[in-house]
């Protein structure tokens, strides 16, 4: 699990460096494949982060709508 989770930081940085180089615009262009934008694929990996945290405690995880994320910040 753990490699799992250095991996998945390692990719959340790099995506968020990215992203942070191209206009907002591009971020939230719908695509082909993946969450459908940029913007939709940075989110669902931290949000596989949190599930993980939240699993590892027990706890459930809190359900929060990815449709609402119009930004990088």
């Amino acid at each position: 699990m753990i490699d799992f989770f250095s991996y998945n930081w390692e990719v959340r940085k790099d995506w968020f460096e990215w992203c942070r180089e191209i206009e907002n615009e591009e971020l939230l262009k719908e695509r082909t494949g993946g969450m459908g934008s940029f913007l939709k694929n940075l989110y669902h990996v931290a949000d596989c982060e949190r599930i993980w945290m939240n699993q590892l405690q027990g706890n459930p995880p809190p359900m929060k709508n990815n449709h609402t994320i119009t930004t990088l910040e």
